[in-house]
């Protein structure tokens, strides 16, 4: 892989959206029969962007994870929350906005399969970025770098902790609660994410799932805190996965304890 030369996926100047959470900005168009060529090879790789257009739209794909700033009047200020939140998990939870320099490592979006910048995902304004990946889990020859999200500077000493997500596609996904230094991480917690094929975004609240017997991650002292949520696939190279998928934001939420 190379570093693009040019960049600007998400320096577009942006309507600001009427409601809370906004619908998409993009139309969506039939990916089933993109999804279906890319699975049928073995061949672990990114999406092109041709192939992500049915999500994307026309937007331009390359740029560095940070360049998207969030507009003053963006949605659920913190420590505000989606209404779901509070619905779903606890009427209490205090939500985190994520800064962009705070998602995707300043990687560029090549290098993590996404077409715009990962930054893009700490608003929900019906625009982010679209990743589309068939992985087989080996570190060779493809080397996938799925959007991570610091958040230990955002969590306080105690606490639990879920996750709101809008997304729309085919999202079959892992979310990974890590502490600790990323070449070794600890992981404290492992959460599933799945959406079929949909031109609509989805709300998932990710917090007790009972359904998996997956609990919320809680923690009572600063040094068991969360530090990073990573969103990638669980595959192998006997069982490779893939997704495609616009994640238009991930808003991690805190239900004290």
């Amino acid at each position: 892989m190379v570093f693009p030369s040019t960049l600007g996926g998400c320096l577009d100047d942006l309507p600001a959206p009427t409601t809370c959470p906004a619908g998409a900005q993009s139309a969506s168009a039939d990916c089933l029969g993109t999804i279906q060529q890319v699975f049928a090879s073995p061949e672990p790789r990114c999406f092109t962007v041709s192939e992500m257009r049915c999500l994307s739209g026309d937007r331009p794909c390359t740029c560095l994870s940070d360049e998207c700033p969030v507009p003053d009047d963006a949605c659920y200020p913190p420590p505000d929350c989606p209404a779901k939140v509070r619905e779903e998990a606890a009427p209490d939870a205090s939500c985190v906005r994520l800064a962009p320099a705070q998602i995707g490592a300043g990687f560029p979006s090549e290098y993590q399969c996404l077409c715009g910048c990962s930054g893009c995902a700490a608003v929900c304004d019906g625009r982010g970025p679209v990743l589309g990946v068939l992985d087989d889990g080996f570190m060779g020859e493809f080397d996938f770098i799925p959007p991570i999200f610091e958040i230990g500077d955002e969590m306080p000493d105690s606490g639990a902790l879920g996750v709101y997500l809008r997304v729309r596609g085919l999202a079959n996904t892992s979310l990974l609660v890590l502490r600790g230094d990323l070449g070794a991480p600890e992981l404290l917690q492992q959460h599933l994410i799945l959406t079929p094929l949909t031109p609509d975004f989805v709300e998932h609240v990710v917090y007790d799932q009972d359904f998996i017997g997956v609990e919320a991650y809680r923690w009572d002292s600063a040094d068991r805190k969360p530090e990073f949520l990573v969103l990638t696939l669980d595959a192998t190279p006997e069982e490779p996965n893939g997704a495609l998928y616009e994640l238009d934001c991930l808003v991690p939420f805190v239900v004290p304890r």
